[in-house]
C-alpha cells in the first residue's frame, strides 16, 4: 500500500472493459512506478517505517527525480514482518472439544478423536454354533464379532442346529437400544495451539520496484520493473508423510504447518498519446510480462512447485464524437502458462489465452446521462503433457478435455438529475465468465485453502442478468442515496462441500453450477456541518 497512487471502482460496466474475470465489479489498482507526471522539485523522496505490537513492523521508501528535460524516474522498496497474530479467545471454537463432534467436523477443526465403538453385547440372544466350532479355521477367516446372533440355529453341512444361549443377554430392554455405543477417550490437536494466538499466521514480504517516464505534451511512455518475494503462514496443518500399509511397523502421521512462499518478476509498459484531432482524444497501449515461481511448504519442505508465465496486452481509444457524445472502445489479450512440480500438486500443467473487444459510449443531454457499452471475449483452456501429475480419487478434471468459450456482455444504464440536487438512475448489465483452470482441471490437496479440489471439464460458462434502481438527494449538509440491485445468475460456480474428508484433514470439494439469485439493498446517509470555531468541516456518515 506505500506504493499505491490511486484505486479504481467499477460496476455495471465493468465485465464491458475488463471481461467475464469482473462479472461482480472490479478494483483497479494503480501504483507510482511509473510517473505520470513531471515535479515540481528536482528530486523528491519519503521513507516511513512502522512496528506494532500485533501486526510486526514494516519499513517503506520511494525517491523519484526529473531526469533531463522530459524523463522523470522513481524508485522504491519495502519490507514487512509480523509472526503468529494474537486473537481473543481461542483459535478453535468449543464444538472442536466436544466428545459429541462427528467425524466431518473433527477433520474441518483439525482434531484427532479417540473413539472406542462398543458393541452391546447384551442384546444378542444366541452364539452361532457355527462360528464356535469355526472360529480358528483360516479357510473362513472368523473373529468374535460374527459370533453373536439373533438367529436360533445355525446351518452346519446342511443341517440344522440350535445355536446354545448367549449368557449375556438381558431379556426386555426397549428395542430402541442401539447395537453399538461410542465412547470418546480423548481429543487432541494435530499440532499444539496456544490460546490466545493464531497458528503459524506468520508473514513476510519484501519488494522492490523501480520505473522511468519519457513525458511530453502528447505523448507519454513509461516502463516499470517489479520484483517480489513473499512468504506466509496458512494458519492450518497437513501431514507430511501419506498413509502407508505395513506389517510390522505402526503408520505414525507427521502433521507440519503449511506456508507458502513466492518470487515474482514484472516488467509493465504504458504509453498514451494524445493525437491533435477532434474525433480522438486519447490512444493507449499497455503490456504486461510477469514470471512468478509459487511454492506450497509443509514446515521449510517443499511438497509442489508452480512456474507461471503471464502476458497481457490491452490498448484503449478514446473518442469524443461532439460534444454531448464520448466513448471509449479498444482490444485486450492475455496469455498465461502455468507448469508445476511435486507429487501432490492440485493441478496439471495447463495454458490459458484470453482475446477480447470492447466499446462503452456515453451520451450526455443534461438533465439525462446514458452509458451503454458492448464486448466480446474468446476464451481457451487447455491441458498440456504432464506424465507426472498424480490425480485424486475424486472427480479431478474429468477427462481433462480441451475447453472453448465464446462470451458476450452488455451494460446500459440512464440517469437523471435535477438541477444539482437529487437523481434517479437505473442500470441494467449481462455478464458472462468463462470457468477458470482451476474450475475445469483441479483434481488433488490444495494445501493453501486446506481443501482436495476437485475441477470438472464439462463445466458451462456462469452468465449473469443484474438490474439496479438508484436515488439520490442532496440539500444543505444532508446527503442521502438508496439502491435496489437484483441479480440473476446462471450456472453459478461454486466450490461445494461433497462430505467426504480424507486422512489428514483435507475436505474434499467439486466444482459445481447453480442457478442462484441475489438480491438486496444499500443505503447511505451522511451530513456535514460546519464548525466554524476549529476551522474544520465534520460529516457524520450512516
Amino acid at each position: 500500500m506505500d506504493n499505491l497512487r490511486e484505486i479504481e471502482l467499477y460496476k455495471g460496466a465493468a465485465t464491458v472493459l475488463f471481461g467475464g474475470k469482473a462479472i461482480g465489479g472490479a478494483v483497479n489498482v494503480k501504483d507510482n512506478t511509473i510517473p505520470m507526471n513531471r515535479l515540481p522539485k528536482q528530486i523528491t523522496g519519503q521513507a516511513s517505517a512502522e512496528l506494532g505490537t500485533n501486526n510486526g513492523n514494516s519499513q517503506s521508501m520511494a525517491f523519484n527525480a526529473n531526469i533531463g528535460q522530459y524523463w522523470v524516474g522513481h524508485i522504491g522498496a519495502m519490507r514487512l514482518r509480523h509472526g503468529n497474530l494474537k486473537i481473543p479467545g481461542n483459535t478453535k471454537a468449543a464444538i472442536a472439544y466436544d466428545p459429541k463432534i462427528d467425524h466431518l467436523t473433527a477433520a474441518m477443526a483439525q482434531v484427532n478423536v479417540d473413539r472406542e465403538t462398543i458393541r452391546n453385547l447384551t442384546l444378542y440372544p444366541y452364539l452361532s454354533q457355527f462360528v464356535i466350532e469355526h472360529m480358528g479355521d483360516p479357510k473362513w477367516d472368523l473373529s468374535e464379532a460374527d459370533l453373536y446372533t439373533f438367529e436360533n440355529y445355525s446351518f452346519i453341512n446342511g443341517s440344522k442346529v440350535l445355536n446354545p444361549q448367549n449368557d449375556k443377554y438381558v431379556a426386555g430392554q426397549d428395542p430402541n437400544t442401539p447395537l453399538y455405543t461410542e465412547v470418546v477417550h480423548g481429543i487432541t490437536d494435530y499440532a499444539p495451539v496456544k490460546p490466545g494466538v493464531m497458528p503459524n499466521s506468520h508473514a513476510e514480504r519484501n519488494a522492490v520496484n523501480a520505473g522511468a517516464s519519457y513525458i511530453r505534451d502528447n505523448f507519454q511512455l513509461g516502463l516499470g520493473l517489479y520484483a517480489l518475494e513473499s512468504y506466509y503462514g496458512i494458519p492450518g496443518f497437513a501431514q507430511r508423510n501419506k498413509p502407508v500399509h505395513s506389517h510390522t511397523t505402526v503408520w505414525t502421521p507427521i502433521y507440519e504447518p503449511i506456508n507458502t512462499r513466492t518470487y515474482s518478476y514484472a516488467w509493465q509498459v504504458e504509453s498514451a498519446f494524445k493525437p491533435k484531432t477532434e474525433l480522438i482524444s486519447a490512444v493507449k497501449f499497455n503490456y504486461r510480462g510477469e514470471v512468478s515461481d509459487d511454492r506450497e511448504l509443509l514446515g521449510r519442505y517443499r511438497v509442489n512447485k508452480f512456474d507461471s508465465e503471464r502476458h497481457a496486452l490491452r490498448s484503449e481509444i478514446t473518442q469524443q464524437f461532439n460534444p454531448f457524445w464520448s466513448g471509449t472502445s479498444g482490444v485486450d489479450f492475455s496469455f498465461v502458462a502455468l507448469r508445476g512440480e511435486g507429487d501432490r500438486r492440485y493441478i496439471p500443467n495447463n495454458l490459458s489465452r484470453e482475446g477480447g473487444i470492447f466499446t462503452l459510449q456515453t451520451i450526455e443531454l443534461n438533465p439525462i446521462t446514458a452509458h451503454l457499452g458492448y464486448r466480446h471475449d474468446w476464451v481457451a483452456r487447455r491441458t498440456l503433457s504432464d506424465p507426472t501429475y498424480q490425480r485424486s480419487r475424486g472427480m479431478a478434471g474429468g477427462d481433462l478435455s480441451a475447453r472453448d468459450f465464446s462470451l458476450n456482455h452488455f451494460s446500459g444504464d440512464i440517469k437523471y438529475s435535477i438541477f444539482d440536487m437529487a437523481y434517479v438512475q437505473a442500470t441494467f448489465s449481462h455478464a458472462e465468465r468463462a470457468p477458470g483452470v482451476n474450475e475445469l482441471y483441479a483434481g488433488n490437496d490444495h494445501f493453501a485453502i486446506l481443501v482436495e479440489e476437485n475441477g470438472d471439464d464439462r463445466l458451462n460458462k456462469e452468465s449473469s442478468n443484474s438490474y439496479e434502481l438508484s436515488a439520490g438527494l442532496k440539500y444543505g449538509g444532508f446527503k442521502w442515496s438508496a439502491t435496489h440491485y437484483r441479480s440473476f445468475f446462471k450456472d453459478y460456480l461454486y466450490l461445494a462441500h461433497t462430505g467426504i474428508s480424507r486422512s489428514g484433514g483435507f475436505l474434499v470439494k467439486e466444482w459445481r453450477a447453480s442457478d442462484t439469485e441475489i438480491q438486496g439493498w444499500e443505503l447511505e446517509g451522511a451530513y456535514t456541518y460546519d464548525t466554524s470555531l476549529f476551522f474544520v468541516n465534520r460529516t457524520i456518515r450512516l
